[in-house]
């Protein structure tokens, strides 16, 4: 087999499962978030990256990586390897990135898919995994906790509505940071929103931002007056539909209330919460 090109894929930015790679910046991304990675690690998943499906030789990605190098490059490529795999978080017996060829080399299996977009494009990710965090209450009455439950029904609103939507609660964030809030459920994006209520009013106002950069992709703002009743159904009912239209998903079921379904939570979650 010839030995592989140093030169990276035409397109600069991949995806293969939760990763994304972007060749212009030489750099590894994880739903979003930046993956620590080597630099002779990722010339090795540059590599098998342009040959998806093909059996690569360990002489060609030994002479590929320590060009000219004879003596330890096949040591130094088991440790490359195996850290290349500790970041993907793959194993050589349970493959889901890189198959080890017995006697034959590596072979890059998963799918892998340009994610270019033309800047002017808004990019709609396939599955959206969703941080929420408690809807703050900027009023002065908040004895009844009608943030918490409106909190909670748009939480089951959402997780029931559609399977590509998943979402996972995050409790006590005050003193977080986007990132942090997102790393603790691995989900790159982070749903917050406030409510603010006078004896005729209610506003609630929701965001969506995208954790890595706290770049807003989408906004709710809602309010009813006196003479309606501050539902906190209709109002969950209002954020899912907007969300849908934003990024164009197809609602799954209908949510009924009462029937919350089973929702991922960090370890935190408050009780009484299905």
């Amino acid at each position: 087999m010839s030995t592989v090109g140093s030169r990276p894929p035409d397109c600069s930015r991949f995806r293969f499962g939760a990763f994304e790679i972007d060749f212009a910046n030489s750099e590894l991304l994880r739903n979003g978030f930046h993956v620590q990675l080597q630099r002779k690690a990722f010339s090795l998943l540059t590599s098998l990256l342009k040959h998806p499906g093909q059996i690569i030789s360990r002489e060609d990605l030994c002479s590929e990586l320590w060009p000219g190098e004879r003596s330890g490059s096949s040591l130094r490529l088991n440790t490359t390897i195996r850290k290349l795999r500790i970041a993907l978080r793959d194993t050589a017996h349970s493959s889901k990135y890189i198959e080890t060829m017995a006697g034959l080399g590596y072979r890059f299996i998963a799918t892998v898919r340009q994610s270019d977009i033309p800047n002017h494009q808004e990019q709609t990710p396939e599955r959206l995994r969703i941080a929420i965090v408690p809807f703050e209450d900027l009023s002065a009455q908040v004895e009844d906790r009608f943030s918490e439950a409106l909190t909670d029904m748009i939480i089951a609103s959402l997780a029931c509505a559609s399977d590509q939507i998943e979402v996972f609660f995050v409790p006590e964030t005050r003193h977080s940071s986007y990132s942090e809030i997102a790393c603790a459920v691995d989900a790159p994006y982070v749903m917050t929103g406030s409510v603010f209520r006078t004896a005729g009013y209610v506003e609630v106002n929701t965001k969506l931002v995208h954790a890595s950069n706290s770049r807003v992709l989408w906004a709710h703002s809602c309010g009813l007056q006196r003479d309606m009743i501050a539902d906190p159904e209709e109002i969950s009912r209002q954020i899912t539909d907007s969300l849908f239209r934003k990024f164009q998903l197809t609602p799954q079921t209908t949510f009924l209330a009462g029937s919350l379904p089973g929702i991922a939570r960090s370890s935190s979650a408050r009780p009484g919460v299905a």
